[in-house]
């Protein structure tokens, strides 16, 4: 297990059994060169110097000699070679556009990603291409896996954890991270201070953690105690792969971006009408009719098509979600889509809240595990209504005249699939909740397919869930027009309405989809 591996990495620095001293910078410039070629050498990577001078410890610390290849690597290297490189070349890709800057920016954690700018058309490319170079770190970390090295490369791994360490330890590390920052070439006369190799220490310790916690559970998805494990690599794909459909959910429905400044003689504004799809020159939005003329719980209506469109996508993926909670598989499998077939048709309240609507239990006979279902029960069906009324709203941008052919003019969904396709693929919608959503749009045209064969039983699913709201309220009125009942009693009811007050209160109205006046241009 990990903590076994955890455990040896422990024992080795409690004993202090680390007679080695700090690998030189020829070594650390020829492992480099062995593991990453040549022009590494004049780029200032922090990986691969970090992970260069890790192997270097790892065959210091090792008992015997390492055997060394033909190319000056030593033989327990070889499984982990591929993924050192994708390390590498995504520090690399992620520094392309900051080569030429005064100040040097960390990027080995990947953390100054520019992100898009709507004003300028392929401001995207590097936030995509970091996410095709991350994408290749997390399928090396599979092959690993799937090629079951681990069992051969236990100890070496421990020993990488080890060495990450030292590097990071304030005192004992001193000398690896000066014989780190030695090799990495100077920018505008600077020298790379060894405090960033600290950072970057823990940075890859972190992964090596997860990565050995993947490896020996056997699953894609590692957990410990029911807590899902993330490596940081993996939260910072999530994060790009969100931010990357984002900008092209805006691009498809959204007007072009407002100018900085107001026109005039010296400032003529530009044109941003290329950096959109004509979507937004077809479809408006408005205030639903079926909200009363006295209620109005949001204002979806004013907001951008994108962002509604989004919100849409999370109220469906927490219905799936939902639905599909006794699944085994449930959601991790990358098959999100195929789980809306599975959704079923009515919501089951749990029977001691069917005998309280009949008058059969009193309040003050319900446990708090019986409490906690019922207000289980109150989110859901809210849930329920919203996520019909967001699976309305999507249909109906989709069916409304010129909507799918101004889409289709600008690119399509090609971009956007690619991209959902990387979060299914890694399990993004496991690890990164905030772009689990995005999921969905993996395959577009079959998410339609599934919304409109799910569109009547989501409708009557939404109508019982109504019902039951309105008989939980009416319940719950007519327990508390009988005054004082009781501590237990009021402390029920009390929860009860607090869920149906926030249940109600967190669910948006989706507004209708009407052709834009032409005024309104």
């Amino acid at each position: 297990s990990y903590g076994a591996t955890k455990a040896f990495t422990d024992a080795l620095w409690a004993e202090k059994a680390l007679s080695f001293g700090a690998p030189s910078k020829a070594s650390i410039r020829q492992r480099c060169i062995d593991l990453f070629g040549s022009a590494v050498w004049t780029v200032p990577c922090v990986a691969s110097r970090i992970l260069s001078c890790v192997s270097l410890v790892v065959d210091m610390i090792s008992k015997e000699p390492p055997t060394l290849q033909a190319n000056g690597v030593p033989k327990w290297l070889l499984p982990f070679i591929p993924l050192l490189k994708a390390y590498v070349d995504a520090e690399i890709a992620a520094m392309e556009e900051d080569l030429d800057r005064t100040i040097n920016f960390c990027v080995f954690d990947f953390s100054s990603i520019s992100f898009p700018v709507d004003m300028e058309i392929g401001s995207n490319h590097q936030l995509e291409t970091m996410i095709t170079s991350l994408s290749k770190v997390l399928r090396q970390m599979r092959v690993i896996l799937s090629a079951n090295h681990f069992s051969d490369s236990k100890i070496e791994i421990a020993k990488i954890l080890l060495a990450l360490h030292c590097i990071a330890a304030p005192l004992e590390g001193e000398m690896l991270r000066k014989a780190c920052a030695e090799t990495m070439p100077t920018r505008n006369g600077m020298e790379w201070p060894q405090s960033r190799f600290i950072t970057a220490a823990e940075f890859y310790r972190a992964e090596f953690e997860v990565f050995v916690t993947l490896l020996e559970s056997g699953s894609e998805v590692p957990s410990v105690h029911g807590v899902i494990l993330s490596n940081p690599l993996t939260q910072r794909l999530g994060t790009l792969c969100g931010s990357a459909v984002r900008f092209h959910l805006r691009r498809l429905f959204d007007p072009p971006p407002e100018a900085y400044t107001i026109h005039h003689d010296l400032n003529h504004i530009k044109d941003f009408s290329d950096c959109r799809a004509e979507t937004f020159e077809i479809v408006a939005m408005c205030s639903s009719d079926d909200l009363p003329a006295n209620e109005s719980k949001c204002t979806l209506w004013d907001s951008a098509i994108s962002y509604v469109f989004s919100l849409a996508l999370r109220y469906i993926y927490a219905y799936v979600q939902f639905y599909n909670k006794d699944n085994s598989n449930n959601l991790t499998d990358g098959n999100v889509l195929k789980d809306m077939s599975n959704i079923t048709s009515n919501i089951s309240l749990i029977s001691s809240l069917e005998n309280v609507l009949h008058g059969a239990i009193d309040f003050s006979a319900l446990s708090a595990r019986e409490i906690r279902a019922i207000i289980g029960d109150i989110y859901a069906s809210y849930n329920s209504i919203t996520a019909t009324q967001a699976a309305d709203f999507i249909l109906d941008l989709f069916s409304f005249p010129g909507v799918l052919c101004a889409i289709q003019k600008a690119g399509g969904w090609t971009d956007i699939e690619r991209i959902s396709g990387t979060i299914v693929e890694h399990h993004l919608d496991v690890h990164c909740e905030n772009e689990a959503h995005f999921a969905l749009l993996s395959d577009v045209e079959y998410f339609i397919h599934q919304l409109t064969s799910n569109q009547m039983s989501m409708t009557a699913t939404s109508v019982s869930s109504r019902a039951a709201l309105d008989n939980i309220t009416k319940c719950l009125q007519k327990v508390t027009e009988q005054g004082d009942c009781g501590d237990i009693v009021n402390d029920n009811v009390r929860h009860l309405l607090a869920a149906l007050y926030d249940g109600k209160s967190l669910s948006p109205e989706f507004p209708d989809v009407i052709e834009l006046l032409p005024d309104e241009t």
